[in-house]
């Protein structure tokens, strides 16, 4: 078994990653006490820590001095930064969850054909 850290995506993505098979996700939620496949800070774990990022949007505008003109790199191009306004701050779950040993004969709550 090993543990890993994750911010968020999904148990699907994980199961494909770490046990070869998307269908067994079940497996590692049972393992962590997980009933929902997504992870986001609204499912997150007690005891699992939750971080406030800031993700920029694309929204730039050019920087002015404070007599009001353009700011202009060495070569002449204006010098752009981010809006204020699209700056936001979203809740990011960060899960440290214990990843089962790949089993082949396990089958993910699909039962075997």
């Amino acid at each position: 078994m090993q543990t890993i850290e994750v911010a968020g995506g999904n148990l699907y993505a994980l199961a494909a990653q770490y046990l070869q098979d998307a269908t067994q996700w079940i497996r590692i939620a049972i393992q962590n006490g997980l009933t929902d496949p997504e992870l986001n800070a609204a499912t997150l774990p007690a005891g699992s820590t939750v971080f406030r990022i800031t993700s920029y949007v694309s929204k730039f505008a050019p920087v002015t001095a404070p007599n009001g003109a353009e700011l202009t790199t060495s070569n002449g191009n204006a010098v752009y930064a981010p809006e204020p306004s699209s700056l936001t701050a979203n809740p990011i779950g960060v899960f440290v969850l214990e990843i089962p040993d790949t089993n082949p004969k396990a089958t993910g709550g699909v039962p075997p054909q």
